[in-house]
Formats: structure tokens, C-alpha cells, sequence
């Protein structure tokens, strides 16, 4: 040993006292660190449409009962034990069935949510944790159900992630009259350091339609990068609001800024209220980001998230950015609830088809054998793309890849019946650079009666192979 020790006998009363918990007998914990529990739930949703919305009101019992009286028409007056149609017997005037769907018409044709859905409508407005003036104003352009406001109060309310980020006092500055056309006056902004990147911010005043660049540095020469790749998208503005930063100060940006016949204006020294609509909206980026990034999103997905329901969001009077930059509204996720989807196996042939259903006609192949085999049109995808079935199977075929067969054997093929898998089940037409050189892959079988199998002609030499000397000699 390493060391050497003297042990002495020492009497229990010249040890200090011992608490009781200190020598207090616990057994032995069998099962500690010998399981793990792991829980993994996965939930995917298809986004909310017509059909799900008449699915859930079918089995709503106060939307039958209102659908009914919409229907077979009102009473004069409500019994008591109807009460509980009062909000809809208010409103009476205004509920229409449009598409075997209950819908509220007032500025917008709302849907009438059922109770079973309202949970879902609810994560949808608050996608992107907005507060609750945008969430009506989104939902009055959409949807409708009793007391939906009051609702929409307690989620923005409830949200702790909101409850966390959100500022404790809003200002607004409004030092600069509303332009009367989209892109007249942009203004700009960086943000940073925030989330370990710059960012450069780029305002419509107009639609308040925002533009993000995330900049790993921001000289002069990247300021004018990213302000040209956004002028190559939306147009060249006529005014150009910023601060008095050095790369926007700079003689290299005022020659910019005069090529592209833009007046660019600096606000006060000290004073960033002048240009408080970029101000503000930097402000409101990094708080709805860190929002994001607070609900498990990563800095990309959070950044786009931001964008897209922002730009999606309708404002005090009922038009998104994006509408109002545009000219036009946008399809989102909400807007979708009012959709009825349209699945038809086989849609009827439009006016002037070369083509028509069980027509006998000759496709090409691409595969060994003839170049053009004995088919039939079973389905017709567009205007001019078709199914049709032969002996090798069923092919995917434009009008330029079939010609008209003049033959009464079209009963030989058995009638087409959908194949579990459309998709593997048709051949895709090959680009013209990979036709030739194509693998038979396609065909069921390597050889077919009546189909002869090309074999290359050329000359086939032995493989010189390279042969290394031997070291060892």
C-alpha cells in the first residue's frame, strides 16, 4: 500500500450528533434505473375541408336542429326549451346553406364551425401566436360559431409562450402619410445581432408587406444585394426610408440609390421614430420569431412561419399584405375549410379530345420490342394525355405517343379496372435524351408472343484487362 494508517477506537459520545433522517433506514429500490418509459405520439391532420366540416355537422345535434329550421323556415317565436338556439334565431336572416354547408353571410360567407372542430379552427388562428385583434379579424373573414370572439380572447390570453415574449406596453409612431399606391415608399432596417445572424428589413409602407434577408455581414455591398434582389422581384420603389447607418450613408449606396432613380431619405440623427414603420416592425419580428422558436421550431422554420402568416394576415380593415401589394387573395391552410375537394376517377372528355375511351389505338413503346404495340384508351387525364392498356400493361401516353387503329379486336383487352397503385401501374413517358437507352424494367415479362426481342449487332471485344508487373522479380 501506498500509505499506512493507524486506526484508534473512538467513544460514541465524542462523535457529533446525527440527525434522524441521516440513519434512517430505506430498502433497496429493485426497479430504480432499470426501465425507461418513452413516449412518442405522432399526430398528422389533414387540413380542414368542406367535406370534414359536413362530416362533423352531421353529428352535431344544435347545427341539425338549426339546419332544419333554416331549411323548413323559422318560428315566429322560440319555445324555452329552445333556448339554446337563441344566437342563431338572432341571426337567422343571415344563415344560408351553401354546398350542403351552414354558413353565416354577412361581409364574407363564413362557415358554420361545429363544436368538434372548434379546437382545431382555434390553432389555426393562433398559428404564428398572433394576438387576438388579428385572430378575429382573421376569423371574420372564414369562419363563425357562438361566442367564437370570446374564444379567441381566452387562447391569445392562455398562451404562455405569448404570455412570456410579448411586450408589456406597445407604442405606435406615425410620422409618415399612408402612400396611395403598393411599393411607392419602402422602408428599411437591420436587426441584430439577434439569433447569431444579421438581418436586413425591407417595408412596403402601403401594404406594411415585409421582405427579410439574413446577412452575414452588412457593408455597403451586400445593403445593395439584398436591396436589388428584392427591387428584381417587386419593382423599383420611388422613395427609400432609412437611418443614417454608414453603409446607408455611404457614397457607394448614394450612386445606387441614383442610378435607380430612388429618393432616399435618412431620418433624424438619435431619433428612430422617423422611421418608426421599420422600427416597429423589427420589433415585431423578433418577438413573433422568438415565439416560434419557443414552440419547438427551428431559426429557419420559425422565420418562415413568421412570413407566412404576417403577410397572410388581414389587417383593421380586411386585406392582407399580400392582397394588398398583389391585387389578390391568397390561398392558405383557413382558407381551405370552404374547398370542396374533387376526386373523380374518370373526368368527363373535354370538347375537341383526339381521343375517346375504349378507342383501339397503336402507343409507343419504349421498351424492347416494336416500337409502337396494339392498345386501347381506358382513362383520359387531360387534354391530351391518356391510359391505355396493352399486353405489357397500362402505359401513360401523350396524343403525340398514340395513333388511331382501325380493328374490331378491341374486346381482346380485358375492360380496364383501377389498379390499387395508378401510379406504378402507368409507364412515364421518358425525356428523349434516356428513350433510346431506356431498360425493359416496364414490361411484365422478358419475352411475349408475337413481340420479337432486339439484340445488339455490335462487335463485342475481349476486355483487356491492365496487368501489373511483378515487384517481386
Amino acid at each position: 500500500m501506498a500509505y499506512q494508517y493507524k486506526v484508534k477506537y473512538r467513544k460514541t459520545s465524542d462523535h457529533g450528533y446525527a440527525d434522524a433522517l441521516s440513519r434512517l433506514p430505506i430498502g433497496t429500490d429493485e426497479q430504480f434505473d432499470h426501465q425507461e418509459a418513452c413516449y412518442n405520439v405522432c399526430q398528422i391532420e389533414s387540413p380542414i375541408n368542406a367535406k370534414t366540416s359536413e362530416k362533423h355537422a352531421n353529428n352535431d345535434e344544435i347545427l341539425q336542429q338549426v339546419r332544419h329550421s333554416v331549411e323548413e323556415g323559422w318560428p315566429e317565436k322560440l319555445l324555452p326549451k329552445d333556448a339554446h338556439l337563441r344566437p342563431f334565431f338572432n341571426r337567422k336572416y343571415a344563415l344560408t346553406i351553401t354546398n350542403e354547408i351552414l354558413c353565416l353571410q354577412t361581409e364574407y360567407t363564413r362557415i358554420v364551425i361545429p363544436g368538434s372542430l372548434k379546437g382545431r379552427i382555434l390553432q389555426l388562428l393562433h398559428d404564428g401566436h398572433w394576438g387576438s385583434s388579428r385572430m378575429k379579424q382573421l376569423a371574420r373573414q372564414q369562419v363563425w360559431w357562438v361566442d367564437i370572439d370570446k374564444d379567441i380572447a381566452t387562447v391569445a390570453d392562455k398562451c404562455d409562450v405569448c404570455k412570456i415574449v410579448n411586450p408589456t406596453s406597445a407604442k405606435e409612431y406615425v410620422s409618415w402619410p399612408k402612400p396611395k399606391h403598393p411599393w411607392e415608399r419602402v422602408h428599411i432596417d437591420f436587426a441584430g445581432p439577434v439569433f447569431n445572424w444579421m438581418w436586413h428589413i425591407c417595408v412596403d409602407a402601403f401594404s406594411k408587406f415585409p421582405y427579410i434577408s439574413q446577412m452575414t455581414t452588412t457593408t455597403t455591398a451586400a445593403t445593395i444585394s439584398a436591396l436589388a434582389t428584392i427591387f428584381t422581384i417587386e419593382g423599383i420603389p420611388k422613395t427609400l426610408v432609412s437611418d443614417n447607418g454608414p453603409q446607408l450613408t455611404s457614397e457607394e449606396f448614394n450612386v445606387f440609390c441614383t442610378h435607380q432613380g430612388i429618393k432616399h431619405i435618412t431620418s433624424a440623427p438619435f431619433h428612430p421614430a422617423s422611421n418608426g414603420l421599420a422600427e416597429r416592425f423589427v420589433r415585431t419580428f423578433k418577438t413573433a420569431v422568438k415565439k416560434n422558436i419557443d414552440d419547438g421550431l427551428q431559426l429557419n422554420v420559425a422565420v418562415r412561419k413568421y412570413l407566412s402568416t404576417y403577410r397572410f394576415m388581414p389587417n383593421n380593415e380586411g386585406k392582407s399584405p399580400a392582397e394588398l401589394l398583389h391585387g389578390r387573395p391568397v390561398r392558405t391552410l383557413l382558407s381551405q375549410v370552404f374547398e370542396s375537394p374533387k376526386a373523380r376517377l374518370n373526368p368527363p372528355a373535354p370538347n375537341g379530345s383526339k381521343f375517346i375511351v375504349n378507342q383501339p389505338v397503336f402507343a409507343r413503346n419504349y421498351a424492347r420490342g416494336e416500337k409502337w404495340v396494339k392498345a386501347v384508351i381506358v382513362r383520359q387525364l387531360g387534354n391530351t394525355v391518356y391510359v391505355v392498356n396493352t399486353a405489357v400493361g397500362y402505359f401513360k401516353r401523350h396524343a403525340n405517343q398514340l395513333k388511331p387503329r382501325n380493328s374490331s379486336n378491341a374486346e381482346s383487352f380485358l375492360p380496364w379496372i383501377p389498379p390499387t397503385n395508378v401510379s406504378s401501374s402507368i409507364q412515364q413517358q421518358p425525356s428523349s435524351t434516356e428513350a433510346e437507352s431506356q431498360q425493359p424494367t416496364q414490361m411484365h415479362n422478358s419475352s411475349i408472343e408475337g413481340i420479337p426481342v432486339r439484340r445488339s449487332a455490335r462487335t463485342r471485344l475481349a476486355v483487356d484487362r491492365y496487368a501489373a508487373p511483378d515487384f517481386r522479380k
